[in-house]
Parts: structure tokens; sequence; C-alpha cells
């Protein structure tokens, strides 16, 4: 058992993740060594931040909490605390049920939990989190609650009514996120498309994601839990400006549309879904007309350009000086990501332009020896069809 550890468990959703991700900066602001879902936890306190949404993740949730009691029994934990969406909606049953726990907290009052440890809420980190996720990209929580009652949901019951985060908090978050190394920010809300409605009158998600969008540093925006009636159409001129498919709005209504009637369950389904989307010139054009979409949906589902990110800045570490990295690249996001990539490795320096001296303190990496991409010469393109996309990018470690 270490002294002045504190085990940090985050169980159900990324926005319950959010929620630690807080409480960690404030326990780390006030003094703690904190660590989160760690293998073997070693810390005097835990807490344990729980789910409550459907009855898999409840379980989950109770075993975690007897796990811990367990522990506390045996002298390995002197203090164990437990907050989120279970104790939200079941407070009272569970304080009797769980005596061991030394206290439960809902999903909005964990800063309780400091004034408990004798600690004290610094309002100067409102907006900073200790990111648990790969440094280059971040959930972003724009609102709380849903006001929609979908009968066979719970969130209204747990989280309440829909209130949204000012617009200026969340683009301030957004800078320091990106000040930190952050690029690609995962949209997250129980409602995202509500967004502005309680505060601003008007569904303001359209007009947020551009904001987002035109922060300096901001690579990627992938957007969660939006519900599909009453969508904002106007992101869809967001999404066909900033993303890869010109067809973006009219193939996502569709399959919005074919998804309230029944589910997909072949490719050949989503394939005649996308061809009715799409005007004729398009479908009858070079290439097929779904292969945009199913590219979108393979790199989204297999997390390729995460993965492709992570394994970038491990791979830069790992070269000698003089060492090279060379990467090619068949998509334009994958070599979008390489490119800026590599020139950030190049020039990590986020001082304003107009700053005399550097004093972030960050130190280049290295050189890029392709300031544009190699690409395929005519002949190779010949006897390799496939080859026309590739792109090859260099950096040099020095």
């Amino acid at each position: 058992m270490k002294r002045n550890t504190i085990d940090i468990i985050t169980l159900g959703c990324s926005k319950n993740l959010v929620d630690s991700e807080k409480l960690m900066r404030q326990l780390e602001a006030n003094g703690y060594k904190v660590t989160h879902d760690s293998d073997k936890p070693q810390g005097e306190i835990a807490v344990i931040n729980t789910c409550g949404f459907i009855g898999d993740a409840k379980e989950e949730s109770i075993n975690m909490i007897l796990e811990f009691c367990q522990a506390k029994e045996e002298g390995k934990l002197k203090k164990l605390y437990v907050m989120g969406c279970l104790s939200e909606r079941y407070l009272k049953e569970l304080a009797l049920e769980i005596p061991q726990v030394d206290k439960f907290y809902g999903k909005f009052n964990w800063n309780e939990l400091l004034a408990d440890l004798g600690k004290a809420y610094k309002s100067e980190f409102a907006i900073e989190r200790t990111l648990t996720t790969p440094h280059h990209y971040a959930y972003l929580k724009i609102s709380e609650g849903c006001d929609r009652k979908c009968s066979y949901c719970a969130i209204p019951i747990i989280t309440g009514r829909h209130i949204s985060r000012p617009m200026e908090e969340i683009i301030d978050e957004v800078k320091l996120l990106v000040s930190e190394g952050v690029k690609e920010f995962q949209i997250i809300a129980q409602e995202l498309t509500y967004y502005g409605v309680d505060l601003y009158k008007s569904q303001k998600l359209p007009e947020l994601i551009e904001r987002i969008a035109n922060v300096p540093g901001v690579e990627w925006i992938r957007l969660h839990y939006a519900y599909p009636a009453h969508f904002p159409e106007e992101l869809f001129r967001v999404i066909r400006e900033y993303g890869e498919e010109r067809y973006a709005g009219s193939i996502a209504r569709n399959i919005c549309r074919q998804r309230e009637k029944k589910v997909i369950e072949t490719t050949f389904e989503l394939v005649d879904i996308i061809r009715t989307s799409m005007p004729v010139k398009a479908k009858n054009g070079k290439g097929h007309p779904a292969k945009r979409t199913f590219q979108a949906i393979r790199m989204e589902c297999n997390r390729e350009l995460d993965v492709l990110g992570e394994a970038l800045e491990n791979m830069v570490d790992l070269l000698n000086d003089g060492g090279r990295l060379a990467i090619i690249t068949f998509h334009s996001l994958e070599d979008r990501l390489v490119k800026t990539s590599f020139r950030r490795y190049e020039n990590p320096c986020v001082c304003p332009p107009d700053f005399p001296i550097c004093v972030c303190g960050r130190k280049s990496k290295g050189k890029v020896i392709t300031r544009k991409p190699r690409i395929p010469s005519a002949e190779e393109t010949e006897k390799n069809t496939r080859a026309k996309s590739a792109k090859l990018r260099v950096f040099e470690r020095r």
C-alpha cells in the first residue's frame, strides 16, 4: 500500500472517463500521486467511477466495488469511494447494502470528495484534465443530460435535463489541449445534436464544430452520439468542407433513415443505400461509388489513424541520431497525418509567432527530408495501378 497514492478505476463510457480525468487533475493539484485503471492497484485510497446504464454494466460496477471492499477488509486499502452513474441512480440503496464503502457520490458532486479528503477544489484547473488516452487525441464533452424521453433509455433518469457547456469554455479547453499535443477531438455528450438549445435557444452544434475546426492545430474531429431526428443539416456543410466525401450529407441521412426502419445486415444493403444517395453522374464515374464510405467505416472501426498516430511518435523516439523513418501512405488522411506529425517533430514550438524567444521549452526531434512527398512514376503506376495513390515521406532524427 503506497501512501499519498490514489487509484482511479473508470467503468462505462467515455463521458465517465472525462469525469475521471478531471478528478485526477484536481487530486494531482492537491499533491496526490494518481494512477488510472492500474493492473495492480497499490494506493491507500481507491475511487471507482461506475456505470449504471444497462444490466451488464451495473453488474460489472457492483463486482468491482465488492472486489475493492474485500481488499479493504484484508488491510490492502484504507479508504474506498464510489462515484458515477450507478451511485447517482441508487445512492441510498448502495450505501445501505455496501457499508464497507466510505462514501458514495453521484455523477455531478465528485468535487465533494476533495473536501472529504481535507483538500480544496481548485477552480484555476476547471478545464484541465490528466489525459488517460494516447497523447494525440482526447474526448471533449460538450454537454450533460438529455431532454429526450425514449422509453428504452435510462440516461435522463440518471443525468437529468440537457445542460450545454458555454461555447467559449469549450474552445478554451480545445486550445489548451492542442498546446499539450492533442490533434484529434472526439466530441461526446448524451445527445450532441441538441447542443445549444438550452443555452442559445437554437441548435449550435454546426457553429461549435466549425469553430473547433478553425483552432490552429486541430486536425480531426469525430462526432459521437448524434440523434437522427432533427439532425442539424448545417452540419453536413461542415462535414463536406472538412471531410473526404462530397455526398456525405445525403449518405448519412439515408443510412439513419434506413436504420430507423431495420438493421442494415449486409454490405450489399449498405452499398445500395450509398448508391441511392448519389447522383447518376457520381455513380457512373471512375471507381466504385461506395469506396470512400467503406474506407471511412473501415478506418474508424479499425482505429487506423489512431494506431498510425501512436506508432509514428514511438518510431521517431526509437531512432538513433541520423536514423531515418520512411512512411508510404495510400490515403489522403494518412498522408496528412504523417505530414503534420513530421512537421511537428521538426518544429514542436507552440509559442505565439510574435514571441521574440521560445518559452515553451519543446525541442526539435530532427528534420523533414521530403518537403513534398515522393510519388510513383508513370511507369510504376502502369505496372501496379494500386500504387497510384502512394506517397512517400521521410524524417531524419537529429
